[in-house]
């Protein structure tokens, strides 16, 4: 009851010391507006870059939807290893969903946006929870955490539906630790958070931390003669079960476990330690690698951010038996040794890729939880260190640097992030020109296929016709090749579409086509341009796929008048493989959205 008290008058101090304007309903509601601002302009991100395709892993699940249509799927087929991974239950996700919207992989994205909001929810009310004070002073805290849980810079995962295994864990951790604090009987919690942890363990290769990190709440988060009450004993025994069930879990994970032929040697780090501590320290600061030396800038920030964390562990070591400062600092502590703890596991599984590869975008949407942690704790620690007498004189200056460096983390972030933004706008491109190439695997099969789609071409034509079959694919398979089947129907103006410029020939027989090609609707580059032969009966026969190259002013900037150094392509082919009557060459730019193939001006004799 005391505590109460205090906190209340702690509140109202504050609240007389707000300047007037945050006082108003005018200013709460531009304060929410600005926290929920990260999470508006990441899903039209989404919506605006997202493609409907498969990409790479996701391949592997086309057998597992053929098993779905004959009723033969079982058991063994969703908890089948998956690289390092046992994704048992975002295979669930995966199916059901992907059967209820004939696999379109944007509601998979979707679900990745939805799991990114349920976790913002989380520590929004861990934050009310634990931080004190009004919410105009909560909300500022709340927007730098969502500018990191929003942030573009994680675009891997954003824009590729199997990543759902990436956020599993973090939503499981995060209502884990919400449970701890809640007021349900000790054993409901238990329970519930080893429930949520084997859904954890299941779902990603770092889902087995969730067993780790949850305990110390469960066992903290409640005041001290609340956990050595006289119910002790039956608190001994919930340990007991919770290490039986981790046990258990791990086993399972363990049974039959095979290493991914591709993967290094998990010698590595112990062969290498100063380059796992590199590896380690970039890993943590990987959210802000940009600039000349991206991997220094990330080991400063990773460094900076392990220190930060070490001293708020040090803090709370140093003030163990202030339970109530334990219980407000423990959920934060536990989700920053999240991101500390998943540093350690990648660093020692991927080292051997080199120590550039812990710059990864994918690997951000773990590291950035830990400087998510820190900012709630550096308020936490501020407003118990306020409270001393010793600290008064350095009270203002503090308040002033910590407003300082929320303030160049927020500026820092945002100039990310637009890098991050030209990213995302080449992956969708990059995904447009690997659906092109996936649409016409029954007529050509170039690089296209293997570089940007899935590096196994047998699988993946099994899997595109599997797909297909099943009506998955949006357009499908083009089957014949006629161009004249998927002509569409467009603007008739010269150089619509774009043009092919030249046909040289050159030793041995081999030729070298040119031109640009767009898609003036969409105002983009074409997703490819399709080359024809003519035949004497008149029909346009396609021979090859081409992917424009696309250059960064392209990425940066929407299709100008003069699109010629935008959308170029070329492409080189021997005369042999066409037959001996060709005689005139056209090239068709490609809409791979639509499924339709519109030509280019220009043609060419041999």
């Amino acid at each position: 009851m005391q505590e109460i008290k205090s906190r209340a008058r702690d509140v109202s101090s504050n609240n007389f010391r707000r300047p007037p304007w945050l006082q108003s309903k005018s200013a709460s509601l531009l304060l929410v507006s600005l926290a929920i601002s990260p999470a508006c302009l990441l899903a039209i991100l989404i919506y605006k870059y997202s493609v409907d395709v498969p990409y790479w892993d996701q391949w592997a699940l086309a057998p597992i939807f053929e098993k779905v249509a004959r009723g033969s799927l079982g058991f063994n087929d969703l908890f089948a290893q998956q690289n390092e991974y046992r994704q048992f239950f975002p295979n669930v996700i995966f199916i059901s969903l992907g059967w209820l919207t004939a696999w379109n992989v944007k509601y998979e994205m979707l679900v990745i946006f939805l799991l990114a909001c349920f976790v913002s929810l989380n520590l929004y009310r861990l934050n009310r929870l634990t931080v004190h004070g009004s919410s105009t002073q909560r909300l500022p805290a709340l927007l730098v955490v969502n500018l990191f849980i929003f942030s573009p810079i994680q675009y891997d995962n954003w824009l590729f539906g199997v990543q759902i295994v990436y956020f599993m864990p973090v939503a499981c951790i995060t209502t884990g630790i919400l449970v701890a604090y809640s007021k349900l009987n000790i054993s409901t919690k238990f329970l519930i958070c080893m429930s949520l942890s084997t859904i954890s363990t299941f779902s990603s290769a770092n889902g087995i931390l969730c067993w780790i990190v949850a305990l110390p709440v469960l066992a903290w988060s409640k005041p001290h003669q609340d956990l050595l009450g006289k119910n002790l004993l039956w608190k001994k025994w919930l340990i007991l079960l919770w290490v039986i069930g981790f046990a258990l879990n791990l086993a399972a994970y363990l049974y039959d476990y095979q290493k991914p032929a591709l993967h290094p040697s998990l010698s590595n780090s112990l062969l290498r330690p100063s380059q796992a501590s590199l590896y380690f320290l970039a890993f943590l600061g990987a959210g802000f690698a940009v600039g000349r030396h991206p991997l220094t800038v990330a080991v400063i920030t990773g460094t900076t951010s392990m220190l930060l964390f070490i001293l708020s562990c040090g803090y709370l070591l140093r003030f163990r038996t202030d339970f109530a400062l334990v219980r407000r600092m423990i959920g934060w502590v536990m989700i920053g040794a999240y991101s500390v703890l998943t540093g350690m596991m990648v660093t020692y599984g991927r080292l051997g890729f080199g120590v550039e590869q812990s710059l990864s975008s994918r690997y951000t949407t773990f590291s950035i939880y830990l400087i998510v942690s820190l900012v709630p704790l550096t308020l936490i620690i501020f407003d118990h260190a306020a409270k001393t007498s010793g600290f008064q004189r350095y009270k203002r200056l503090t308040a002033q640097l910590i407003s300082l460096a929320c303030i160049a983390l927020i500026g820092l972030h945002l100039l990310i992030d637009v890098l991050a933004i030209g990213q995302m706008k080449l992956m969708r491109h990059e995904r447009l020109q690997a659906k092109a190439c996936v649409t016409f695997i029954n007529i050509a099969q170039g690089e296209c296929l293997t570089k940007k789609a899935y590096p196994n071409l047998s699988e993946l034509k099994r899997g595109a016709t599997i797909l297909d079959n099943l009506g998955f694919l949006r357009p499908g398979l083009v089957k014949s090749n006629r161009v004249e089947e998927i002509q569409g129907k467009g603007e008739e103006s010269l150089n619509a579409y774009g043009s092919f410029n030249s046909l040289m020939k050159g030793d041995g027989g081999v030729y070298t086509a040119s031109g640009w090609a767009i898609l003036p609707r969409r105002e983009e580059p074409a997703d490819s341009v399709v080359l024809t032969y003519e035949k004497a009966d008149g029909d346009s026969i396609m021979f090859m796929v081409v992917s424009p190259v696309l250059e960064r002013k392209s990425i940066t900037k929407a299709v100008r008048k003069d699109v010629s150094t935008d959308a170029r392509w070329q492409t080189s082919f021997s005369q042999n493989e066409l037959p001996s009557d060709a005689v005139n060459l056209a090239a068709w730019a490609f809409d791979a959205l639509t499924g339709k193939a519109f030509r280019l001006s220009g043609t060419h004799s041999l």
